[in-house]
């Protein structure tokens, strides 16, 4: 498959799902929410890409200049351009926020919903929904928090601590003598 066809077939799929998306809301109404955890599902997985692509793609344009002394001129006008685009973007989310004013009129409520205390159950959609992470190095980061919280951390009987790694014991290191 050329490269061409690939962008014909993600361009006509692109639109196909427009269509399909109408529809659907058309024939269906406000019983199509639905089908939200597809659409849910689908902004998580970009959410997800986007670090890892950007990443690959400063990768992949460093290593294409070949003379290292050109790196210096593109590294300050890529900083200063993250740098302008960064400060238009806080600009202009500061300015909406004060003109828009989110929240407002909204009575706050103290109780605590029952899906954070424990007492809701997840439903199927909400179990697939959590496989898909928004960011992936930060699922990755929590999980190993997870793991290091769960078989980590001594022993006061024993003067042992646990290693994380095989779930065996070990004696702590010796401290060194300065």
């Amino acid at each position: 498959m050329t490269h061409k066809t690939a962008q014909r077939i993600v361009l006509y799929g692109i639109f196909i799902g427009l269509i399909l998306g109408v529809a659907v809301g058309f024939w269906m109404g406000p019983s199509a929410v639905m089908f939200s955890w597809l659409g849910e599902i689908f902004l998580r997985a970009l959410k997800m890409i986007i670090v890892p692509l950007i990443v690959a793609s400063m990768i992949c344009g460093i290593t294409s200049l070949g003379d290292v002394r050109k790196l210096g001129r593109t590294g300050a006008v890529t900083l200063a351009y993250y740098m302008v685009t960064t400060g238009l973007a806080v600009a202009v989310g500061i300015i909406l926020v004060n003109i828009i004013q989110p929240g407002a009129g909204v009575e706050r409520v103290g109780a605590v919903p029952d899906i954070l205390t424990g007492k809701d159950t997840l439903s199927f959609t909400d179990v697939i929904l959590g496989m898909v992470p928004d960011n992936l190095f930060n699922a990755a980061a929590e999980y190993a928090d997870d793991q290091a919280d769960g078989y980590s951390g001594s022993s006061a009987q024993t003067g042992k601590q646990a290693d994380c790694r095989h779930g065996v014991e070990r004696r702590p290191r010796k401290e060194a003598i300065a």
